[in-house]
């Protein structure tokens, strides 16, 4: 139940579009639903996982979904990028394998303003593009959330959950991915949250880090890390979003 401080967002609607940490995968209750709960908002999930932002690779696209959420929503949020950064394939290859021909190569970053909807520059782009176009005119803020800090990184070392510190195989960090999307996000008028460094989860060293306790197998947060989320995204909304 919101509390009498929340009474701006009380009865407002929140649709989210998300993979599997939005859907709720390995947990009870999501960050959707405890940001919901804390301020008195309508909870729209659409969560689906294993899924990107990206067109061409083997995952399943989000983009043509945009035009399935709903307009009559006060805040639209968008949570993807994970799976794209995780599952890089450069001249055919993915997890050490050949998946695709020597001149396939999906989920690079791609250059601004690049029409190539299998680079992140390029389907992020072209996400924003969209998005303005169904919401503009409208009361609904668009907010993107940054990709969390994830250890899995199956483009470089599959089968190794917990750790943190690698690029991908096109050579970006997810810090990197983190100020791409904030770049669009600018150019665009949307609001963004930085998950990487404002969720409360959070790897800086083997000694400080506090992934352990979040995380259910390094990607996807347990309860308590939905909670945490949850708790700093709220505190974001109540500071720069009403």
């Amino acid at each position: 139940m919101a509390d009498q401080q929340n009474t701006a967002f009380c009865g407002k609607r929140i649709v989210f579009l998300g993979d599997s940490i939005t859907e709720g995968f390995a947990t009870d209750k999501t960050y959707c639903s405890f940001l919901c709960e804390e301020l008195g908002m309508t909870e729209i999930n659409m969560g689906i996982s294993s899924t990107v932002m990206c067109m061409g690779g083997h995952r399943v696209s989000r983009l043509p979904d945009i035009d399935k959420m709903p307009v009559d929503v006060d805040y639209a949020v968008v949570f993807l990028g994970v799976n794209d950064w995780d599952q890089a394939v450069k001249n055919g290859m993915y997890g050490g394998e050949r998946a695709y021909p020597e001149t396939a190569t999906y989920y690079a970053m791609g250059e601004k303003g690049t029409d190539d909807l299998s680079t992140l520059y390029g389907a992020f782009g072209e996400a924003c593009r969209r998005l303005k176009a169904k919401y503009d005119g409208t009361k609904t803020r668009v907010l993107f959330l940054s990709p969390l800090h994830t250890s899995w990184n199956n483009s470089v070392a599959p089968g190794h959950h917990w750790e943190f510190d690698k690029k991908n195989v096109h050579g970006f960090t997810q810090s990197d991915f983190s100020a791409m999307i904030a770049d669009l996000c600018r150019d665009y008028g949307f609001d963004f949250f930085d998950l990487l460094t404002r969720s409360g989860i959070y790897y800086k060293s083997e000694t400080d880090r506090n992934t352990d306790r979040y995380y259910v197998d390094g990607i996807h947060p347990n309860h308590d890390g939905h909670a945490l989320i949850a708790h700093n995204l709220a505190e974001f909304f109540r500071a720069e979003m009403q």
